[in-house]
C-alpha cells in the first residue's frame, strides 16, 4: 500500500490541485483501460485487453475484462463482464497509489488518465459514470 515515505511531505499548489481534480475525476467512475504496459528489465509487455474497463468506487479500484459469450443453443452473442483484479487505492497530490504501486499521473482530464509507475503504465480514457459493475 502507500505508505507516507512514497508521498512527498510537502505539496505544492500544483499538486493540491491536481489531488482536487483527480478526488473529482476518479471515485464512483468508470474508464476504459486502452494502454497497459509492464515493464521488466529492459523489456515491455503490453498487457491491456480489449474492451477492458477499469471502475472506481470511493476507495477501491476494479479491473473488467468485457467479453462476447457466443451461446449455441440460442444462437445469441451475450456480453459478459469477468473481474480480473481489484485493489484499495489512495490519492495523494499528484500521486495515485494502486495496490502496491505507486503512479504518477501524468495527465488528468475529463476525457483521459495517464498513469507511470517504475514498472507499469496505464493510460486510461472515455470516462463514464456509472453505478454497474
Amino acid at each position: 500500500s502507500c505508505g507516507k515515505d512514497d508521498i512527498p511531505s510537502t505539496r505544492s499548489t500544483d499538486a493540491s490541485l491536481l489531488q482536487a481534480k483527480l478526488g473529482q475525476l476518479v471515485p464512483n467512475s468508470r474508464w476504459q483501460l486502452t494502454k497497459a504496459l509492464y515493464t521488466v528489465g529492459d523489456v515491455d509487455f503490453n498487457a491491456a485487453w480489449a474492451k477492458m474497463e477499469v471502475k472506481f468506487t470511493a476507495d477501491s479500484t476494479f479491473f473488467y475484462r468485457n467479453d462476447n459469450i457466443y451461446d449455441p443453443i440460442s444462437k445469441t452473442t451475450k456480453p459478459k463482464k469477468t473481474l480480473v483484479e481489484s485493489h484499495k487505492y489512495a490519492i495523494d497530490g499528484e500521486k495515485i497509489c494502486i495496490g502496491d504501486e505507486v503512479f504518477q499521473v501524468i495527465s488528468a482530464d475529463s476525457k483521459q488518465l495517464n498513469l507511470s509507475s517504475e514498472t507499469i503504465k496505464i493510460q486510461l480514457s472515455g470516462r463514464v459514470n456509472s453505478s454497474d459493475p
